[in-house]
């Protein structure tokens, strides 16, 4: 955590971020719980203290980052999850695409990770579907397949009926604008 608030540069928070991520799992859960929420304190305080969009891109990318190797952490914390999701959300709306980019490739990720989670809070699939075209429509194309997927998988576990899961895929198949 020192060598992280300590960094003098953004590699070194980029190799500590790594490091980070390198040893998930490895600490008892409670432990863990508090080490990781330390390392999102100080992640939020570099995204929130600059203003430089490439700078504050490479901080989100390593939050998000950590927070996608750090599936028993989310787990416990539906609250963060739910959080986290929601910022997510909005960096793949920043139209930034090297960020962009990145986010929706966590977004898959975590959705893949902890996507029993995700559908315990019954909007969340529900908000995305309505939202997917226009969040389609201002994403890299080259990330849209893998936002697409994210959510088809969503889909495919949610517990609906068939035809509730047909109204849903017909929803996902609406094309970007």
């Amino acid at each position: 955590v020192n060598r992280l608030e300590n960094a003098q540069n953004t590699e070194e928070v980029l190799k500590t971020s790594w490091a980070i991520g390198a040893i998930s799992g490895s600490l008892p859960l409670e432990q863990e719980k508090i080490f990781i929420s330390h390392c999102f304190n100080i992640l939020t305080k570099y995204i929130d203290g600059t203003q430089q969009e490439e700078e504050k891109s490479f901080f989100c990318g390593c939050y998000m980052f950590i927070a996608s190797v750090y599936p028993r952490y989310l787990f416990s914390n539906p609250g963060f999850l739910k959080e986290l999701m929601e910022r997510i959300t909005l960096f793949i709306q920043i139209r930034y695409p090297p960020l962009q980019i990145m986010a929706v490739h966590i977004f898959k990720t975590i959705v893949l990770r902890c996507s029993k989670v995700l559908l315990n809070d019954k909007e969340f699939l529900a908000k995305w579907l309505e939202n997917i075209s226009r969040i389609a429509s201002i994403t890299p194309m080259e990330a849209v397949p893998y936002l697409y997927e994210a959510i088809s998988h969503l889909i495919k576990l949610n517990s609906s009926e068939h035809s509730a899961k047909i109204s849903m895929v017909s929803q996902l198949l609406v094309l970007p604008l």
